[in-house]
């Protein structure tokens, strides 16, 4: 350009590296990334003294999270540039933590010293609104006592003030202890910027103007409670019970499983096991040290962010004292103990249509009813495999070879012939007890 005026060069987005006049020409250069457009702007420099000098004013938000042996921070600072840009930032942060990452439009580097300096390079002079997000952390060992949160403060500032959130990652107790240039407030009041930025609830709030603030904290960890992590939403019996004595029970458990490996079962004596089967696949049971049946669980699949249910069944057949020869005689029967709660229990017993039950003679901790609350589906009064898509992939993939659903020869589907009178049994929440039930009868003459 001519040198016969003053003027002031802008390019946007670039560094500038020198202006000046060489002959009778003006110079500039600059150094910009790689880009598909160049925009360069100059006008009439003003004088020195005509020039205003930059104002800075700041605001801070800082997201502290304290889990096991852990201490992290979150700061967004928000900076308001007036009348002249700068191209330096400058922080101080607590000398004990790690800095982990600055991101900002612009930043070009930045860097710590030991004394908790941040200085931060941008490529560009920045003015209005500014936003700069760092990342820290800080190894603790044992439970936190009076550790100061961890609050970066501006530096070369005409105003800071800013809020700070406390979150635990973790069965810790949060605690403050003196808090000196700061004010508590309600979390709901926090800015969206901390707020925004986390899932977990912010455990305690504060704001403060300045830059002398502290805020200790101190934190505990508690031993994390037993909590169910499987639930039986039901156990579907069916027993056909021949004129021999001989009974065949097929039992189905529809189950919410998140971590257990086994369904454990302690089938009544005598039983012996014909098949299993989960998601409607045939699996390959296993032998407890105990005799306990173990039958390998798939993990339920998140739905509508629940688990959803899959089905487990089995069966089995055992020997039950045959009628006398006047045609009477008890039955009595139980049902598998699964280690496992169940929230609903049905058990139909299929009896010879010429067996009479004698009413005042039931007994068992499941309750005669005439209809169950919850009828078995007509299309599930036959064996069917009912399990989802994603489900049978779920099987599928477990039992490959090296499965948790295990080797060797798989279960052939067994499925019931039932035919003769129903009598129906029920009961609701049954814990870690017996499900029994048993009657006597008269009227079932040998043939």
């Amino acid at each position: 350009m001519p040198a016969r005026e003053d003027l002031d060069f802008t390019v946007a987005g670039a560094k500038l590296q020198s202006d000046k006049v060489v002959g009778d020409k003006r110079v500039v250069e600059a150094v910009l990334p790689s880009t598909g457009a160049l925009e360069v702007k100059w006008q009439r420099e003003l004088p020195k003294a005509a020039q205003q000098a930059s104002r800075v004013l700041s605001e801070v938000y800082t997201l502290v999270s304290l889990g096991e042996g852990l201490m992290r921070a979150t700061t967004t600072a928000q900076y308001t540039i007036l009348f002249t840009g700068v191209d330096k930032l400058a922080l101080k942060v607590p000398k004990d933590m790690t800095v982990l990452d600055v991101v900002g439009a612009g930043v070009r580097e930045w860097k710590v010293d030991g004394e908790g300096n941040l200085g931060v390079q941008l490529n560009y002079a920045a003015k209005g609104a500014y936003s700069l997000r760092i990342e820290m952390e800080k190894v603790v060992r044992g439970d936190i006592k009076d550790v100061a949160a961890p609050v970066p403060v501006p530096v070369g500032v005409e105003r800071a003030r800013g809020f700070v959130g406390v979150e635990s990652r973790g069965n810790l107790e949060v605690d403050a202890g003196d808090v000196k240039g700061a004010t508590p407030v309600d979390v709901r009041a926090l800015p969206a910027a901390i707020l925004g930025i986390t899932g977990q609830p912010v455990l305690l709030g504060y704001k403060y103007l300045g830059t002398d603030v502290s805020i200790p904290l101190s934190a505990w960890q508690h031993v994390d409670a037993d909590v169910l992590v499987t639930l039986l939403d039901e156990t579907r019996a069916r027993t056909m019970w021949t004129r021999e004595g001989r009974r065949l029970t097929s039992v189905k458990y529809r189950i919410r499983n998140n971590r257990r490996q086994f369904l454990r079962l302690a089938l009544p004596k005598g039983g012996e096991l014909w098949s299993a089967s989960v998601g409607g696949r045939a699996v390959q049971p296993a032998l407890a040290a105990d005799k306990r049946v173990m039958i390998p669980l798939v993990r339920s699949q998140a739905a509508g962010g629940e688990l959803a249910a899959f089905e487990v069944e089995i069966v089995y057949v055992e020997n039950g004292a045959p009628p006398s020869d006047n045609g009477r005689g008890q039955f009595a029967a139980t049902l598998p103990r699964a280690d496992a709660p169940c929230t609903y229990v049905a058990w139909t017993v299929y009896a010879p249509d010429d067996a009479k039950v004698k009413r005042w003679s039931i007994d068992g901790n499941l309750r005669k009813v005439r209809y169950l609350s919850n009828p078995i589906p007509a299309e599930d009064m036959n064996y069917v495999q009912t399990a989802t898509p994603q489900m049978a992939e779920a099987a599928q993939n477990q039992a490959a070879p090296g499965g948790s659903l295990g080797d060797g020869a798989m279960p052939v589907p067994v499925s019931l012939p039932l035919q003769g009178r129903e009598v129906h049994f029920e009961k609701l929440l049954a814990l870690d007890e017996e499900l029994t039930i048993g009657f006597k009868y008269r009227g079932l003459k040998k043939r």
